[in-house]
């Protein structure tokens, strides 16, 4: 079982647009991709459906299998892309982490 300071981890992610409503996510706009790895990552964070999750509220309270959740490799970088399908003037990007240490 990892422990929470093995783990890199993402509750939710909201785009907000310029007029305050949120981009509506789905998972055929996402594309997860790691580089450095060596085959020591799960293949399910590479999943869109998975990251799909992160768009999905209330964010504050989700449960681990909720959340998108890897293991941490320090030569490992995940990126997150949301193709937003045109043009798109933002507000900002909410973004919950996950601090499972937190509550430990």
């Amino acid at each position: 079982e990892l422990k929470d300071s093995d783990c890199l981890g993402l509750c939710g992610l909201d785009i907000v647009l310029h007029d305050d409503s949120k981009l509506k996510v789905d998972s055929s706009m996402i594309r997860v991709t790691c580089e450095g790895a060596d085959g020591g990552h799960e293949p399910a964070c590479l999943d869109a459906v998975y990251a799909g999750s992160l768009f999905v509220g209330p964010h504050e309270l989700k449960t681990e299998e909720e959340m998108w959740i890897v293991s941490h490799y320090p030569y490992v970088k995940y990126r997150i892309t949301v193709d937003m399908r045109e043009p798109r003037q933002l507000k900002h990007i909410c973004v919950w982490n996950y601090n499972g240490s937190i509550e430990s």
